[in-house]
């Protein structure tokens, strides 16, 4: 296994790590904050659930089309990070993050740039 595939698989063990855990809240605790505000019962489910099952089907995305699914986790991931930034600062007014997002942030962005550099020596191999 190389560094890229390695990358691979462990940007999908975070998405996965961070939908699950999404889908358990759902069920657990159905509270959620979008951008400072606050849903309660059906819509944090509803909120919960599909940011779970998006966060899933990025993954699979991810291990059956690398570019799509990695520019898919760089969004997931800033969206989920901007998210809790802004959640932290309205309702407890500091700077505060999600780390899991953070984290799957800048994997995916490093995976981007190995994607890139792996498409440019696939290239400059053909042009030999």
């Amino acid at each position: 296994m190389n560094t890229y595939e390695f990358l691979v698989y462990l940007i999908a063990s975070v998405l996965l790590v961070s939908s699950l855990g999404q889908i358990v809240m759902a069920f657990a605790n159905p509270e959620a904050y979008i951008f400072g505000m606050k849903l309660g019962s059906k819509p944090a489910v509803v909120y919960l659930l599909i940011d779970g099952a998006l966060g899933i089907a990025i993954t699979y995305t991810l291990l059956r089309s690398s570019k799509v699914g990695i520019i898919a986790s760089i969004f997931y991931f800033l969206y989920n990070f901007v998210e809790s930034v802004i959640t932290s600062l309205l309702l407890y007014y500091k700077f505060s993050f999600s780390y899991i997002s953070a984290l799957g942030l800048v994997l995916s962005t490093i995976l981007l740039g190995g994607n890139a550099e792996r498409n440019r020596a696939k290239t400059s191999k053909k042009q030999k």
